[in-house]
């Protein structure tokens, strides 16, 4: 499986130098770079937190190596829409002159890093790639960053995604509050997603009744906090508007199947507000997806976090 991996993304690798071999920086390179990409050259890559594992993780790979870091990351969004430089300036310029120092490394799939922590050459790197490597590098550099701490030194909402959030919070007068994100991929059948079943109409019923019997469990415990709902199921946010609870107004869709800005904003809007809750809760009943989405929004700023699996967790 590894070695098909491997071949699969050396492949790939050569492919992508059809794009960049006539591609440079719009302005002189006078030391060794590490650009992360995400670009319309290759196949469907992961979610918004698949992007960001890689993108934060090869800004860690920059730091401990000493070389220039830069994001081009272009398809299925233009990240410079969401997202802008805050303590480190990533903002790259892309023209086209003929060029020969880059390497380009496909790394999609590749959990350990063994090829980017090997690279030894003297070319700038351009790279894809959607693996948290964080713990590998503090291992092998023996430093001590976090996810969140590396995401802020990069990254801040742009205007648009703060002013969403601003308007959204003054809506609904959000201060103390607890989210708890449902992630379905497909199985209420309302949302195209990589893989997953869908249920029939009983079985959609019933996981819907049992993931809000789960939301009052978990309510009990915060009796005193409003409750802010999350899910990539535009049926089960229906039913929790129905019920009471606070929900986000916007488009619900994956990354890699649209190419929407009501979509991408929403996205943006939603991991920001995760990560400004007091507490997150993600619910995994039966065939439900353990997504990374609210567990790495609570990293930024170190909200306590937990899933919960079953009616009858004694952990909640």
């Amino acid at each position: 499986m590894f070695f098909d991996r491997l071949f699969k993304n050396r492949i790939w690798e050569l492919w992508c130098l059809r794009k960049y071999s006539f591609i440079t920086l719009g302005h002189i390179v006078t030391e060794q770079s590490v650009i992360a990409v995400s670009d319309n050259s290759v196949p469907k890559c992961g979610g918004l937190v698949d992007r960001l594992k890689g993108i934060i993780s090869l800004f860690h790979f920059s730091i401990v190596t000493d070389k220039r870091f830069y994001i081009n990351c272009t398809f299925p969004f233009d990240l410079n829409k969401y997202l802008i430089p805050n303590e480190y300036n990533w903002e790259i310029i892309l023209d086209r002159y003929p060029i020969y120092q880059f390497r380009t490394l496909y790394l999609i799939g590749e959990m350990d890093g063994e090829r980017l922590f090997s690279y030894k050459g003297k070319r700038s790197l351009l790279i894809y790639s959607n693996f948290n490597l964080i713990s590998q590098l503090n291992a092998c550099y023996k430093t001590d960053f976090s996810f969140g701490e590396l995401f802020k030194i990069l990254f801040k909402p742009s205007e648009m995604v703060k002013g969403k959030i601003e308007y959204v919070k003054n809506l609904f007068c959000l201060d103390n509050y607890v989210a708890v994100h449902f992630r379905f991929q497909q199985l209420l059948g309302d949302f195209r997603d990589v893989n997953g079943n869908v249920l029939d109409q009983n079985g959609q019923k019933k996981m819907i009744s049992d993931c809000l019997s789960m939301l009052n469990q978990i309510q009990n415990k915060h009796q005193d906090m409003k409750f802010l709902i999350f899910s990539d199921s535009s049926k089960f946010i229906e039913k929790c508007g129905e019920c009471g609870y606070t929900i986000i107004p916007g488009t619900i869709g994956h990354i890699d199947f649209c190419e929407t800005d009501d979509v991408f904003l929403k996205t943006f809007v939603d991991f920001f507000l995760i990560s400004e809750a007091k507490y997150t809760y993600s619910v995994i009943l039966d065939q439900m997806y353990p997504s990374a989405f609210p567990e790495y929004a609570s990293l930024l700023n170190n909200v306590p976090f937990q899933r919960v699996y079953s009616l009858e967790s004694e952990t909640i």
